[in-house]
Parts: structure tokens; C-alpha cells; sequence
């Protein structure tokens, strides 16, 4: 009878080691599939970008065969019985929640995949009889709208998933999901609002004027740049039609004040900046413009890198050599600002001709213009209200950040005060420190520094006419929560000049989120940011972006466009 009861003890104990193992193989041969399948989703997400939609489709194909092997894996008993355990339990609801993520991330793509039929096909673009295709831009913007609904229904069980006493490799999954899944999003939303616009944008619902305005980066401004030249287009039926191109003090200028151009954009928030634009271009032309368009030197050398090269008065302008052009060259060639001028509205309007003439890679148009409308070299603005709501959910509207309930809106913008064009060579460097106590203060520190790279004897004399001494002289306008400073800053050729502020302000004790703005221009701040967590925090959820040490947590890097960081702590 004892041997009786000691054999059955052994095979019971025998079978649950057995299904421990066999739980255990199916656990991380799931996880296998779920790598797979990610990596697969990545692959599909690249062949999209490179318009290989037909790849695309057999490689998402793929990764549901994936996702179906990691779904069937998870079904088996043992791990069903795990997923009741407190601790073990953990990583097998985590798997099971990264599968339904994935699922419905191939589920966006794949309807985002439908939305890119309708687009122009083939590889190469142009215009025929002066007018653009015709799409079915009602029906994009649905499907794009679906594949955002989608992604973040993905994304919702991907931050379902645990990510604490988890394996490493589960963890790694999800994060890395999240972050991808976040681009997913982004981009269909945008298409959508790219596809509700363009019909007007277009002329298809009658004729819409643009107001195009070329700025300077040489000369800083809190929109990018000194206005130089601004083109009038006309939209009417897919059409496009040049109305006019003119230096800027003849659209937006008088005889007596013809520097007035130079002041309308000395404020960082484009929509109020270009509605100013609008009413002093109807004021001083009698033309009342639907949209003002704002781009600068690197925003025309994208179009470039499109179209090719154009020749204006003898000189050859390509994508790679405009911006050096226009911020130095120019002032050599053409030492008067109306002669600047001229020629800026002459190479826009040459640029305007190759464009409506040409035949261009597809895939080129969305990587210049994506990647210029990611740095802000093109801000848009419309009169109407629908429209501007759709240039915001592109992030094309370039207007400051909203408040958070818990927060600061953190901006630190330039504007160059020597009316000198000597921002080519002028670098900026700036660290936030943000401490955050228990009783809901956020104690902040800000130190900005400017540097002067110009050598005096390679400033054009053009320029040194209005600036001797080569010094740099610009208004630095610092904002957070707790920080109202403008300072004004002079930085000799070869030096630098560093100022302070600090602030404290209230928040929502458990909760940080910084907005960051990104001022438009040549060249890309370098940026540390460090939120430090009072004593004993623990984090509940922060920006992937964000790194921790310790009880600090640091983004560090070039500021290439505005930034959201949060972080919720207990």
C-alpha cells in the first residue's frame, strides 16, 4: 500500500514537472514568435517608407502567421494555470497582452496599406497639364483614421502589459513596441489631417490663394528667420499657378519703413505671426491670402535636392550649396538688402518653374519634405479654422505648446537685435534642471549659453557694414513655469556669453510634464534636461526618451523639434 501511495506521488510529481517544462517551452518559444514577429513589423513599417507596398503586404502576411504560432503557444493548460499566479503570472498576462498589441498593429498597418493604394502609383511624380492628380482624399483620411484607431488600440495593450518583475526580453519587447507604435500613430494621424486638407489646399473647393514667405536664418527670428521675398500662389482645380514673386518690402513694406517685414515675426507662436502676415500683405498688395506658408534656406534646398539645380543671374544653386549661399555668399554678390531681395524672389520663382515642370522620385518628395517639415523649415497657417486644426495635427502649424495641467511649457527663443545677418556662425547650448519636491514645487534652473564661431575677416563686407565689430547682438526670451526673462547678449567673433535664471512654480504632486519648444532656424540646440524625483520616489511611468539614474531622470541631445516629457511617480 506505502509503495502504492509513494508511486503515485512520483507520477503526479513526474506530470507537473512535465507540464511545468512543457509550460515553460511554449512560454519562451511565444516570446520567440513575438521577437519574430516584431522584427517583421519593422520590416513591413521600412518597405512602406520605400514604397514597396506589395513587400510589405507579403511581410505583414508573415507576421500574422507569427503573432497566430505565439497566440496558439499561449493557449496550452499550463500556461493558463500560470496566469493566475501572482508572480509567474506577470510575464504570461505580459505575453498575452504583447500578442494582442502586435495583432492590431498589423491590423493598422495593413489599413494603412489600403489608404496608400489610393495614392498616386508608380515611383516617380509629376504634373500634368499644370495640375496635380486626382485622389480620393476623403476616403484616405478615413482609412488613415481607422489605421491611427488601430495603432493605438495596439498601444493601449502594449501599456496593459507589465513591465515590472517581468523577463528582460519582455520588457525590452514592450518598450521597444511602444516607442514604434507611437511613430505608427503619429504618422496616420497626420496623413489623415494631410488628406482633409489637401482638397482645399488644392483648389477643389474653389480658388485658394497661398502666401509663401521666404526667411533668412542668417538673421534670427522666433519663426526662423528675417523675411526676404514672398511668393503669391493661386489653387484652383488641382492647379497651380505663380501670381507673383516680390522682395519683401514691396509685399510687406512702405518707402518709409522698409524694414517693417523684418519686425512682423519677433514673437515664437507662427499662427498669430501669420495672421499679422496676412493683414499687412492684404493691406499693402489688395490680395487677402487663405494660407501663409513660411520656409527657409534649408526648407527651399529640400525642394532642391526634388527638383534639381536652378541658375539665377549666373549662379548655380543646388540643394547642397543654397543655405551657405543665402546665409553668407549673397551679401557678397549682392551687397543692398533690395538687391538680396530680388534675387530671393527671383530663385523662388525659378524654383516654382521646375517644380510644375518636372518629374521627380516619389520617394525623394516624402523624404526632403517630411524631414524639412519635421525641423520646421515649413510652417503653415490657414484663415480657416478647420484648416488650421489640420496643419496642428500634421505638426506643421508651429504654435506654442499649451500649458499642462501639471507642468511647463519650456521655450527659449533668439532674435537676432544687430540686424546683422551673423546667426550662421552663432551656436546655442542650453541645460534645464527641474527638482521636484513632496509638498508639489518644481524648483527650476536655466542656463543658456551663445557662441560666436564668425572670424571677422570672413564676414562678408556687406554685413560689416551694419555690424562693424562682427559682435553678435541677440534678444534671448526664456519662459517655463516658473522663469519670464529676456536678455539681451553680445558675443564678440570667437566668444561665448552664458546667462541664468532660476524659478520655482506649483504642480500636481505625483506628476511632471515638460513641453519643449524648438525654435526654428539653421542650426539645432544642444539640450540637457534633468527632472529629479523627490527622495524615495518611485516611478509609475515615464517617456521612453528619458533616462534614469539614480533619482534622476535626463534626456540630453540635439533639439531637433519639440519635445513632450512626462513622468508620474508615487
Amino acid at each position: 500500500m506505502r509503495r502504492s501511495s509513494r508511486a503515485v506521488i512520483l507520477a503526479l510529481t513526474l506530470g507537473v514537472l512535465g507540464l511545468v517544462v512543457y509550460g515553460a517551452g511554449s512560454a519562451w518559444a511565444a516570446v520567440a514568435d513575438l521577437r519574430e514577429a516584431r522584427e517583421l513589423l519593422v520590416q513591413a513599417q521600412d518597405q512602406v517608407h520605400d514604397l514597396a507596398f506589395e513587400d510589405a503586404r507579403r511581410t505583414l502576411r508573415l507576421a500574422r502567421g507569427e503573432l497566430a504560432s505565439a497566440t496558439r503557444r499561449l493557449g496550452v493548460l499550463p500556461l493558463r494555470v500560470a496566469a493566475r499566479l501572482p508572480y509567474l503570472g506577470r510575464s504570461v498576462r505580459a505575453a498575452d497582452d504583447l500578442t494582442a498589441a502586435a495583432s492590431a498593429a498589423a491590423d493598422g498597418a495593413t489599413i494603412a496599406l489600403r489608404a496608400a493604394d489610393l495614392l498616386p502609383a508608380g515611383e516617380r511624380f509629376s504634373m500634368k497639364d499644370g495640375r496635380l492628380p486626382a485622389v480620393d482624399w476623403a476616403e484616405v483620411a478615413a482609412l488613415s483614421t481607422r489605421a491611427a484607431d488601430a495603432f493605438d488600440r495596439a498601444e493601449r495593450f502594449a501599456r496593459r502589459a507589465p513591465s515590472r518583475f517581468v523577463p528582460g526580453v519582455i520588457a525590452d519587447a514592450r518598450a521597444r513596441l511602444l516607442d514604434e507604435l507611437d511613430d505608427a500613430t503619429i504618422t496616420a494621424r497626420r496623413l489623415a489631417a494631410g488628406a482633409s486638407i489637401l482638397p482645399s489646399m488644392l483648389g477643389e473647393q474653389g480658388a485658394t490663394r497661398h502666401l509663401i514667405v521666404v526667411q533668412n536664418g542668417a538673421e534670427a527670428r522666433a519663426t526662423g528667420g528675417a523675411i526676404e521675398a514672398v511668393m503669391l500662389l493661386e489653387a484652383r482645380a488641382r492647379g497651380l499657378d505663380l501670381v507673383r514673386s516680390d522682395p519683401d518690402e514691396l509685399a510687406l513694406g512702405t518707402p518709409r519703413d522698409r524694414d517693417r517685414a523684418h519686425r512682423l515675426n519677433l514673437e515664437p507662436d507662427f499662427p498669430a505671426v501669420a495672421e499679422l502676415i496676412a493683414r499687412t500683405y492684404r493691406r499693402e498688395v489688395g490680395i487677402r491670402p487663405d494660407t501663409v506658408i513660411a520656409t527657409d534656406s534649408d526648407g527651399l534646398a529640400a525642394i532642391l535636392r526634388i527638383v534639381g539645380g536652378v541658375t539665377v543671374d549666373g549662379h548655380r544653386l543646388t540643394g547642397e550649396n543654397l543655405v551657405t549661399f543665402l546665409s553668407r555668399d549673397i551679401f557678397v554678390h549682392y551687397p543692398t538688402e533690395e538687391g538680396q531681395g530680388i534675387f530671393l524672389a527671383r530663385t523662388s520663382a525659378a524654383m516654382w518653374g521646375r517644380l510644375t515642370r518636372g518629374d521627380f522620385e516619389v520617394r525623394d518628395m516624402i523624404a526632403q519634405l517630411g524631414s524639412a517639415a519635421r525641423h520646421k523649415h515649413f510652417l503653415l497657417w490657414s484663415r480657416d479654422p478647420e484648416g488650421q486644426r489640420a496643419f496642428a495635427r500634421l505638426g506643421v502649424s508651429g504654435s506654442m505648446p499649451r500649458a499642462p495641467r501639471s507642468g511647463a511649457v519650456l521655450a527659449v527663443v533668439g532674435n537676432n537685435a544687430g540686424l546683422a545677418e551673423l546667426d550662421l556662425s552663432a551656436r546655442r547650448a542650453w541645460s534645464y534642471d527641474a527638482a521636484l519636491d513632496e509638498e508639489g514645487r518644481a524648483h527650476e534652473r536655466l542656463s543658456v549659453t551663445l557662441r560666436n564661431d564668425a572670424r571677422r575677416r570672413d564676414i562678408p563686407p556687406a554685413v560689416l557694414r551694419k555690424q562693424p565689430t562682427g559682435v553678435l547682438i541677440r534678444d534671448e526670451s526664456i519662459t517655463s513655469g516658473g522663469i519670464r526673462e529676456r536678455v539681451r547678449l553680445q558675443v564678440p567673433p570667437g566668444e561665448r556669453r552664458t546667462l541664468h535664471a532660476e524659478g520655482t512654480f506649483d504642480i500636481t504632486p505625483g506628476e511632471f510634464r515638460l513641453r519643449v519648444f524648438r525654435q526654428p532656424g539653421l542650426h539645432f540646440d544642444q539640450v540637457r534636461i534633468r527632472i529629479v524625483l523627490p527622495d524615495g520616489a518611485r516611478i509609475l511611468e515615464a517617456s521612453p526618451a528619458l533616462q534614469l539614474r539614480g533619482g534622476t531622470l535626463t534626456w540630453t541631445g540635439r533639439l531637433e523639434r519639440d519635445l513632450e516629457l512626462l513622468v508620474k511617480y508615487r
